[in-house]
C-alpha cells in the first residue's frame, strides 16, 4: 500500500535511487519489486550493502551499482570511508530504507545515513510492504536542538567559568604582590 504523501508528482520525480540493504535478502527482493511496481520501474537503482551480499545483488537486473560498506555487520555513519560518503552524497532523488519491522525501531544509524545523504526524499518500505515518506526533518530538528543546547552550555562555560578562573588566578597573583609589598613596607617600618 502506498501512502498519500507519495503522490504522482513525487513518484515521477524519482529517477535515481539509493537503497540501503538493511534486511534479509528475501525481504529485500520482495521490497525491491514493491518499489518498482509502485514508484518508478525505470529508476536507476544503486544499493548500499555489506561485502558479503555484493555478488548476489549484482546478479539482479534491477540494480545498477552496489556500493560496498567496508565492514560486516551493522551500518554506522562514523565508520564509513570518505570515498563512500562522497558517493552516497551524490544527487540521488530518493534514499530508500527497507525496514525489517513495522515501527522502524533499531534503525537509528540507517536513518542517520539517509538524512546525511542529501537525497530529496527518504522513502521507507516496511515488512508489510507499506510505502511511506520517512520524516527525517524531525530527526534533524532533534539533532539541531541537541547541538544548540550543547553550544549554549559551552557558551556559558566560556562566558562565566573561564573568566572566573582567570579572575581567580589574577586575584591570587595580586594578593601575592600585596602580601610581598606589605611585608617589604612592614620590614622598613620596623627597621626605623
Amino acid at each position: 500500500m502506498i501512502s498519500k504523501e507519495l503522490s504522482d508528482k513525487i513518484r515521477h520525480k524519482i529517477k535515481r535511487v539509493l537503497i540501503i540493504k538493511s534486511c534479509r535478502m528475501e525481504q529485500f527482493h520482495s521490497n525491491l519489486e514493491t518499489f518498482k511496481e509502485n514508484i518508478n520501474p525505470e529508476a536507476c537503482i544503486d544499493v548500499l550493502a555489506q561485502p558479503g551480499v555484493r555478488d548476489e545483488l549484482l546478479a539482479s537486473d534491477s540494480i545498477n551499482e552496489v556500493l560496498v560498506y567496508d565492514k560486516e555487520g551493522f551500518f554506522k555513519a562514523k565508520d564509513m570511508g570518505k570515498k563512500l560518503w562522497q558517493k552516497i552524497q551524490e544527487n540521488y532523488d530518493a534514499f530508500v530504507i527497507f525496514y525489517n519491522n513495522v515501527l522502524g525501531k533499531g534503525y537509528h544509524q540507517v536513518n542517520k545515513i539517509a538524512a546525511l545523504s542529501r537525497a530529496k526524499y527518504i522513502i521507507g518500505i516496511d515488512i508489510e510492504e507499506d510505502i511511506f515518506i520517512v520524516p527525517y526533518r524531525l530527526w534533524w530538528r532533534k539533532r539541531l536542538s541537541n547541538f544548540f543546547s550543547t553550544w549554549i552550555r559551552i557558551s556559558l562555560i566560556t562566558i562565566f567559568i573561564i573568566p572566573t578562573f582567570v579572575f581567580i588566578v589574577l586575584l591570587e597573583g595580586i594578593i601575592k604582590i600585596v602580601i610581598r609589598t606589605y611585608k617589604a613596607y612592614s620590614r622598613r617600618y620596623y627597621e626605623r
